[in-house]
């Protein structure tokens, strides 16, 4: 019997085939185009890696690829050379500080130092391409080319340029979001002590905290409390030397690509501060109005299995835009909540949908684009066109960062919507068990 079962199911797949030749076709074309979509990444990512022009082109600094990495690095070997690496560092070529929980220090301890760039950088992007890659699969040319559109934009350049420490955050809320959506209490528990470990290193990842109201009952969601906070508390003593670093260094980035809540002001510098409120108020008013409203209950046809990283993702980007100002290359985190956009039921204004897609698409091009623009020609203008661009960027600059203000009231939408709703389960009868949810594909 078991042999027949093993042997019945290529004649089904056969039969199948053989009933849906048209099927069969466009699946066999949507690998090709899915596979070819993967080939254009790697090799414009390779690209901006290996030809420092396009980085300098696009505006993204002559210190050359993996400028964060580096840093990191250079952190490390500081602490085993007896360093301080919260304080000025003469080992890192810009002799930055180290900002972030003595955790990430490990490198020094293990024997990575600055030579080894060339291979860790690339090895990291594999992973964290690896991780884009299981989050989202692009399937139809309308999502390859919704996928293409990001994957390709300035926003996630930067982010392989830099390869920032945000990578290693942004391979860590994978798994947390594979960990939140396992049916087994033991792969729960990881993935909240895990969130916990990631709010130590990077403080904005705790936003991910949110995934646990997703737990089966209100015993499990104390418990994955229990585990996230006790990873905290074991690495707090890692993160106050960091504290006080960021308190005494940490610069405060402005003008194009820069994200995060308190950049507006000083874009708008000669505005009273109420009024730049009243301007970032009605921005994030705007997104919530366009923000879809999680609420299974009003269909039938909910898009369950993408909904849980479309939370996670909503609330990241969140709690990183309200810490402090940092890079657009903070973008990446909404990589999982485009898919869920683009499928989610049809309960959700279409119209509020597709313009926020078009926004999200929007805010990871303009201001590269900008940017490069400016220092293609600029060698070739006058002053009069150089002041005239100047103002034209500072213009973008303000757009920009009511578009990011917008964003984020669409996230505390989508945030708001989901923990109502997964509230009111637990509240019930110490709520109920959620569907089993797998990783959306």
């Amino acid at each position: 019997m078991p042999n027949d079962f093993l042997n019945a199911r290529p004649v089904i797949s056969d039969a199948v085939q053989s009933a849906n030749p048209e099927r069969a076709d466009m699946n066999w074309r949507g690998g090709v185009f899915s596979g070819a979509m993967w080939l254009v990444v790697v090799a414009a990512w390779s690209l901006v890696i290996f030809q420092p022009a396009v980085g300098r082109a696009l505006g993204f600094g002559r210190e050359g690829a993996f400028f964060d990495l580096r840093g990191s690095l250079a952190a490390g070997e500081a602490s085993v050379a007896g360093r301080d690496p919260y304080a000025i560092n003469p080992l890192d070529p810009y002799g930055r500080p180290h900002f972030y929980s003595s955790w990430w220090l490990v490198t020094g301890k293990i024997g990575l130092t600055q030579a080894d760039l060339p291979w860790i950088g690339p090895v990291l992007l594999g992973i964290f391409l690896a991780a884009v890659a299981w989050a989202w699969r692009p399937r139809g040319l309308r999502e390859i080319g919704v996928g293409l559109a990001v994957l390709l934009s300035p926003a996630w350049l930067l982010a392989v340029y830099r390869a920032n420490n945000d990578l290693v955050v942004f391979i860590g809320i994978a798994v947390v979001i594979f960990c939140l959506q396992r049916t087994t209490p033991a792969a729960r528990l990881g993935g909240a002590a895990l969130v916990g470990a990631l709010a130590v290193l990077k403080y904005f990842p705790a936003g991910a905290l949110i995934g646990i109201l997703h737990a089966r009952h209100r015993r499990e969601l104390l418990l994955l409390l229990a585990g996230a906070a006790a990873v905290v508390l074991l690495g707090w003593a890692s993160v106050e030397p960091a504290l006080a670093a960021v308190a005494q260094y940490a610069p405060r980035p402005t003008g194009l690509t820069t994200f995060g809540a308190p950049v507006l002001g000083t874009t708008l510098p000669d505005l009273p501060g109420v009024l730049v409120g009243l301007l970032a108020a009605g921005a994030g008013g705007l997104g919530f109005y366009w923000g879809p409203r999680l609420c299974r209950a009003s269909t039938a046809q909910h898009d369950e299995r993408g909904e849980l990283p479309a939370v996670v993702a909503a609330a990241v980007i969140l709690l990183s835009f309200a810490i402090g100002s940092s890079y657009n290359y903070k973008l990446i985190f909404l990589w999982w909540l485009i898919p869920w956009l683009l499928r989610v039921s049809a309960a959700i204004d279409p119209g509020h949908r597709r313009r926020l897609l078009i926004l999200l698409v929007v805010a990871c091009w303009a201001d590269g684009l900008v940017m490069g623009f400016s220092n293609l020609f600029a060698p070739g203008w006058s002053r009069d066109q150089r002041a005239l661009a100047l103002t034209f960027m500072q213009g973008t600059t303000i757009v920009t960062q009511l578009g990011y203000w917008v964003i984020a009231g669409a996230c505390a939408r989508v945030l708001q919507g989901w923990t109502v709703r997964e509230l009111k389960r637990l509240a019930r009868d110490g709520g109920e068990t959620p569907p089993t949810t797998q990783p959306a594909s």
